[in-house]
């Protein structure tokens, strides 16, 4: 009985990824892969790639309504809808992207907030840091908003603020209490951080800033 539900499962998502390529008008055909604890499901064809959609959303929306299809018929499998083997080219993408991000925290000693992602990539990004020595990894918010952050370890770095007497552009290493990194927010004060800043402030004003051409980058 059980792996007559296994396979009335199987079919029926199968049948429901077909059914619904068809109503999109793709020219494209799904296949299905079964083992002792997953359904795969492969769509394939000229038109795969309006399947995957915009970062895999349209993917994701087809694999959610498919694992209901398949929970309908008593089967709990695990169920990936997956085309032009997107899923791994994703994951390794996001373990990339993690990598490049934990060294920037690092280096800059702030912590770095990516965008919205859903539980199965926020997964990877917490998995492929999870042995890091430089940063450490955290889901916030509340879905379809929940993101990750990513904290530096060490949040006390060198910050070309300079010399507030001279203003010769001399670093100074800022006060890791003024500076602590929480999870739910930094609180980094610059001018906390200097002995007398706050009087050299109020005389002579806030001094000019040099621009190091930063770009906010986009994901």
């Amino acid at each position: 009985m059980e792996n007559q539900a296994l396979a009335t499962g199987s079919n029926k998502a199968l049948e429901f990824v077909n059914k619904l390529v068809e109503l999109m008008n793709l020219d494209c055909k799904a296949e299905a892969e079964e083992t002792d604890d997953k359904i795969r499901i492969v769509v394939s064809g000229n038109d795969s790639h309006v399947v995957i959609g915009y970062r895999g959303d349209v993917l994701d929306a087809i694999q959610y309504l498919t694992l209901l299809v398949s929970n309908k018929s008593d089967c709990e499998k695990k169920v990936v809808v997956d085309t032009e083997d997107y899923r791994a080219k994703r994951t390794e993408t996001l373990k990339s992207l993690a990598r490049k991000l934990a060294d920037k925290a690092d280096r800059t000693g702030r912590k770095i907030e990516l965008e919205p992602m859903n539980p199965f990539e926020r997964r990877i990004i917490h998995a492929a840091l999870v042995d890091s020595d430089k940063a450490i990894t955290e889901s916030v918010g509340e879905d379809p908003n929940r993101h990750i952050v990513i904290i530096p370890k060490n949040p006390k770095k060198r910050y070309g603020y300079g010399n507030f007497n001279k203003g010769n552009g001399a670093h100074k290493e800022y006060n890791e209490s003024a500076a602590s990194v929480s999870n739910d927010q930094s609180a980094y004060d610059p001018y906390a951080a200097y002995d007398g800043a706050m009087s050299n402030f109020k005389h002579n004003g806030p001094r000019k800033m040099r621009s190091f051409g930063y770009k906010k980058p986009r994901f």
